[in-house]
């Protein structure tokens, strides 16, 4: 997707920014209140998983693959069931 359909899908929404690759990603989750990553691919980790709880920082992704092996419900973070928006 380029940048302007991907801003068309969120219509434009200003809270929400595509910053592309990033380098220092660390850096983003300390701005960061809480990480959102709703995977609907059988993730066999989740890497931003630990990486956001590497950093403090709850999570709120999809209860897919190994995901619930590091985010457990309600305790680092809140899973959900993928492909479900409301849930989200």
């Amino acid at each position: 997707y380029t940048v302007e359909q991907l801003n068309a899908m969120i219509a434009h929404d200003p809270r929400i920014l595509y910053l592309g690759y990033v380098s220092a990603i660390e850096d983003i989750y300390q701005s960061s209140d809480v990480v959102v990553f709703p995977s609907r691919w059988q993730e066999p980790l989740g890497l931003i998983g630990l990486e956001a709880g590497a950093c403090r920082k709850p999570i709120v992704t999809t209860r897919v693959g190994g995901i619930p092996e590091v985010v457990e419900d309600g305790v680092n973070g809140f899973l959900v069931p993928p492909a479900d928006p409301q849930s989200l």
